[in-house]
């Protein structure tokens, strides 16, 4: 098979081909989900370098309980779920450094005019220093849900909290994206003045 053959597949037949040594398969399911996995690790760990060991970790540990995963939810979510243990047990291990990383967050509908009159490079740019001063589980809900598109059942699993847990987290966390926003921009401003 091509590689672009393997793209097609799912992932429960993916998984299958990994179970038994096929290295395009591996390849293509890392392939599919290695850009959730580090931005999952970086929103907690808030450094590149660390997100990305956290990443590769996540795969092996990933690909070594393999023969255990039983298709009761989707592949993601238990990816996921084995992501996130592993980046809070690193970030309980290692400080976070501060490195800058370009952000794929979509602007929330309650943002200020002045947000909506900046170009896409400096939305994305204020997104994410915003992103960056919010607790690790805040800008972790917000990318599950807004860069990911997981369901609140998904993210719930994943987190491992409940259905209302996830939506009044989700909430907080907005507000407080939000309020980040005011913030910066007020002070991007004055800088101007």
């Amino acid at each position: 098979m091509f590689r672009t053959e393997f793209n097609k597949l799912s992932d429960e037949e993916l998984i299958g081909l990994v179970v038994k040594n096929h290295s395009r398969a591996t390849a293509s399911l890392v392939d599919r989900y290695k850009g959730m996995v580090f931005t999952l690790s970086y929103r907690i760990l808030k450094n590149q370098l660390d997100a990305e060991e956290a990443a590769q970790d996540t795969f092996v540990k990933a690909f070594n309980a393999l023969d255990s995963f039983r298709f009761d939810c989707k592949f993601s979510t238990w990816l996921y779920r084995i992501c996130y243990n592993n980046a809070i047990s690193r970030s309980r291990v290692y400080k976070p450094m501060q490195v800058e990383v370009e952000t794929k967050f979509d602007i929330p509908s309650e943002t200020t005019s002045a947000l909506e009159n900046l170009s896409t490079n400096d939305r994305s740019k204020y997104l994410g220093k915003a992103m960056e001063m919010l607790e690790p589980e805040e800008s972790v809900l917000l990318t599950l849900y807004y860069v990911d598109n997981n369901n609140i059942n998904e993210i719930a699993a994943i987190m491992n909290l409940t259905e209302s847990n996830i939506k009044v987290k989700l909430h907080r966390g907005r507000k407080k994206l939000y309020t980040q926003l005011e913030v910066l921009l007020k002070e991007e401003v004055t800088m101007l003045f």
